[in-house]
């Protein structure tokens, strides 16, 4: 049994048809058929009653549907918090400002360079340590890597 599986049963019984859920869906009526005779097997239930009326569920077929309501609603919730915490995340690399001296940055390994490439905003020019502190003191940059002298206390 698979979330996709599930998402079929649910169809079928919201329509109250398998040629309308399989037209929702764009699989064939018979690809539907076997899904649902799939997962009655595996379940070892019958979940739908077929009449001239439609399709309905059997009551083992409903408890299943009102379970499957609360575990899709679930599984969209993980899929959209995995989502929102995955574009954070780009986002927080994408502010990185990290600034210094061109021979600091000829300096760093490779291979941090290449991880580095595209999400973080290394420097396009030189400048002064007390420009870096300056511009750190600003919050105009994150990072500031310096030369030879001391940091300030207040950094």
């Amino acid at each position: 049994m698979n979330t996709k599986e599930l998402q079929y049963f649910m169809k079928v019984c919201e329509e109250q048809s398998i040629n309308k859920a399989a037209g929702k869906l764009f699989i064939t009526q018979q690809g539907l058929s076997r899904v649902i005779a799939n997962l009655e097997k595996n379940l070892n239930v019958k979940l739908l009653e077929r009449n001239a009326r439609g399709v309905f569920p059997t009551e083992e077929g409903q408890y299943l549907y009102e379970k499957c309501e609360k575990l899709i609603c679930m599984l969209d919730e993980i899929e959209a918090g995995m989502k929102q915490m995955a574009k954070q995340e780009e986002a927080a690399y994408d502010r990185l400002r990290v600034w210094g001296h061109a021979c600091i940055f000829l300096s760093i390994d490779p291979e941090i360079q290449v991880r580095a490439q595209g999400k973080w905003k290394l420097p396009a020019e030189e400048f002064l340590n007390q420009e870096l502190i300056d511009k750190i003191t600003q919050s105009e940059i994150d990072v500031g890597f310096i030369i030879g002298k001391t940091v300030p206390e207040n950094l």
